[in-house]
């Protein structure tokens, strides 16, 4: 069929194949992508086949399509066959590609309503989601030294708030929970709400904003929060660059230099935002 320009017929034959087993999937789509098929056709016609349909996709963001990977999204979305995963993966790669306004976009359909990003720049700033693996959500990495997790027992507002427990035995360096923001240059407003407990040393957490592509353009850092506090706000102006399209945002503990370093204690997270705006 596709050696005599019979496409439309190629592609329902490839469906039935698909609709069986998984096997051929690389081979169809390379053969796909040798051909030079548009995406969205090739979806039109294998579809509704939501295991075909997302490992194509998959396909075509391995091998760096990212323009065909835009043309299939909606399809998929509008099937509700998107899944965390996946999203990860797609998201990843427009901002790999410095698609940014097509990655915040993107997200905000794919998670469905919320205050993001009309209300607040940062996805999930209340930490009401559970988290995903997407860039555009937070990132936890996790260690020995301390915990991080989301908990419901204290909470600023909303039913969940983000808890680190620091375990006392280390003079560690914290940089474990992070997003990466969509912005435009211009003036912005960080807003966050901390609650600490027995928080030892002179170093305790602190925020960071800054350039994940060069922090000579944009290195923020908030004061350092130790002791026993009830909640407290924390907040930061700043100016985004021209050149700049997306910003991190993480908590962070620098390491102490004194001689009694090592951190114990808790520190609870809340009420992330941050707007345009002086």
């Amino acid at each position: 069929h596709f050696n005599v320009n019979e496409t439309d017929a190629g592609l329902r034959s490839v469906r039935h194949v698909l609709e069986q087993v998984s096997e051929y999937d690389e081979t169809f789509f390379n053969y796909f992508d040798r051909l030079q098929l548009k995406p969205n056709q090739v979806l039109e016609e294998i579809q509704p086949n939501q295991r075909a349909e997302d490992s194509y996709t998959e396909h075509l963001i391995r091998v760096g399509n990212v323009d065909g990977a835009q043309q299939v999204w909606p399809a998929l979305l509008k099937q509700s066959y998107t899944n965390d995963r996946l999203a990860a993966l797609y998201i990843s790669s427009l901002l790999q590609n410095h698609r940014y306004e097509a990655a915040q976009k993107d997200w905000a359909a794919t998670e469905g309503p919320s205050d993001y990003p009309e209300r607040n720049l940062i996805f999930n700033g209340d930490f009401e989601r559970d988290f995903t693996a997407c860039p555009l959500d937070w990132q936890i990495q996790t260690s020995d030294n301390f915990d991080t997790e989301r908990e419901d027992a204290t909470t600023h507002e909303g039913h969940w708030a983000l808890e680190i427990n620091f375990h006392g035995d280390a003079n560690v360096s914290y940089a474990n929970v992070t997003e990466m923001v969509r912005v435009h240059s211009g003036m912005h407003r960080f807003r966050a709400w901390v609650r600490t407990q027995g928080v030892t040393t002179d170093e305790g957490i602190r925020f960071e904003i800054f350039d994940p592509e060069n922090l000579q353009k944009l290195d923020l850092k908030t004061a350092s929060i130790t002791g026993t506090n009830d909640w407290m706000p924390v907040d930061a102006s700043f100016a985004v660059p021209e050149s700049t399209g997306l910003i991190g945002v993480r908590a962070i503990r620098t390491p102490s230099i004194k001689f009694d370093n090592a951190i114990a204690g808790t520190v609870w997270l809340d009420s992330t935002s941050l707007r345009e705006g002086s």
